[in-house]
C-alpha cells in the first residue's frame, strides 16, 4: 500500500503433506531472520533449436517448437539416480490438439499450425511455466481459432499441469459449429496401467486393459468417462 506495508504477496514453496493433512506456517519478515535455505531441488530448462527440455528432477520432457505437439518426448527417472537412459523413456506420441467442425463447416480440414509462440513464462528454480500460442486454420489461408497451451511444472515432481484455451478469433466467420474439439495423450503403458480422473462425483479410477479412456463434455453442466465401452 501507499504507506510501504504489503497489499499482496505470492508464496512458491514445497512441503510434504499426507493425504487429509494440514498444516500452518507462519511468514516472517524483517531483519534479524535468517535467509531462506536454497531449494532441495530446482527445474532445469534447455531450449535447443527444436525444443524445450523441462527436467523437473523424476521427469525430463520435450516441448517441441515446430510442432503443436506437448511432450514430443519424455522419461521417468525410475532408479532416481538423476539420469534418463533410453530404458527410462515413456512410449509416448505426445498430447495432441484436434478440431472438428459440424454442419456446413463439416468439410473443411481443419489444421492445427505449428506455436508461433513458445516461450518462458516462468522459469523457476521451484516452478516452470511455458506458454505456446498458434492457430487453427480451415486447410487453406483462413486463420480461424488460436489456441494458447500453458504447461507448468514443480520441482521434484512428475506431475505436469497442461492449461488449454481456444479462442474463436476468425475475422471471417462469427458463428463457427464445433462438432469436436480434443485434447489426445498418446501413451502406451499396457494392458495392467490405470487411470484416475477427477470429478464432481468422486474420482474416475480403474485399469485401462488396452482401451483408451476418453473424458467428454456433451453439455454444458455435465461430462462422461468413457472406459473399455463403458459409460461413467
Amino acid at each position: 500500500w501507499r504507506d510501504g506495508s504489503v497489499k499482496w504477496v505470492l508464496l512458491d514453496f514445497q512441503t510434504a503433506l499426507a493425504a487429509g493433512e494440514t498444516k500452518s506456517f507462519t511468514l516472517e519478515a524483517g531483519g534479524g531472520f535468517p535467509p531462506a535455505p536454497p531449494p532441495r531441488d530446482s527445474i532445469q530448462i534447455e531450449e535447443q533449436p527444436a525444443a524445450l527440455w523441462i527436467n523437473t528432477g523424476p521427469l525430463r520432457f520435450a516441448i517441441p517448437k515446430d510442432r503443436s505437439v506437448v511432450f514430443a518426448s519424455a522419461s521417468l527417472d525410475v532408479d532416481g539416480n538423476g539420469q534418463f537412459p533410453a530404458e527410462e523413456r515413456l512410449p509416448l506420441r505426445g498430447l495432441e490438439q484436434s478440431l472438428r467442425l459440424a454442419n456446413e463447416f463439416a468439410e473443411w480440414p481443419v489444421r492445427v499450425l505449428p506455436p508461433e509462440e513458445v516461450r518462458v513464462e516462468e522459469a523457476g528454480p521451484l516452478r516452470a511455466v511455458v506458454r505456446l500460442v498458434g492457430w487453427m486454420d480451415d486447410g487453406g489461408t483462413n486463420r480461424l481459432m488460436q489456441y494458447r497451451v500453458r504447461v507448468q511444472t514443480t520441482a521434484g515432481s512428475s506431475a505436469v499441469l497442461v492449461q488449454h484455451t481456444v479462442i474463436q478469433l476468425s475475422p471471417r466467420i462469427k458463428l463457427l459449429w464445433v462438432e469436436d474439439l480434443s485434447l489426445r495423450l498418446g501413451l502406451s503403458l499396457g494392458a495392467q496401467a490405470t487411470s484416475r480422473f477427477g470429478g464432481e462425483r468422486g474420482p474416475h479410477a480403474g485399469t485401462l486393459e488396452g482401451e483408451p479412456v476418453t473424458l467428454e463434455q456433451l453439455q454444458e453442466g455435465g461430462y462422461a468417462l468413457k472406459r473399455a465401452g463403458q459409460t461413467n
